[in-house]
């Protein structure tokens, strides 16, 4: 899944929380929003469970195949800028909260499994005026 993202057009460097209307840029040591933490799977199903849509329904409303919509329900695959897309048209919203919502999500997995310690460990910050 983190390989798909690294085609991803979203910088997963700055943290955002959605308002419901737009994303607000949040400090740069803030912690990640829980909105974040859960996964677009996660928040998929709850927002089908709104609407009283089955995955066979919605990928029908999404003019994709089933096993697309099941899959992301089950977390094994991740949003793309098309299905993000698509989201968005479907359920109002737009498809940057998508993306962003599996950019923000895949970095908390990558932090909560250290990875983000590890990279602090081996690489030093760039001094101001320094050459590489």
């Amino acid at each position: 899944m983190l390989s798909q993202l690294a085609t991803v057009a979203v910088a997963v460097g700055s943290i955002r929380e959605y308002d419901g209307t737009r994303f607000r840029p949040q400090g740069k040591n803030m912690t990640i929003p829980a909105v974040y933490q859960r996964s677009p799977a996660a928040l998929l199903g709850e927002r089908l469970q709104q609407t009283a849509l089955s995955g066979k329904e919605l990928a029908e409303c999404l003019c994709v195949r089933h096993d697309v919509v099941s899959k992301l329900l089950a977390g094994k695959v991740g949003i793309n800028p098309e299905l993000a897309t698509r989201l968005g048209r479907f359920f109002g919203d737009r498809p940057e909260f998508w993306m962003t919502l599996q950019a923000e999500h895949a970095l908390a997995l990558f932090r909560k499994n250290g990875g983000e310690a590890a990279i602090v460990a081996e690489v030093r910050p760039r001094s101001a005026g320094a050459r590489p």
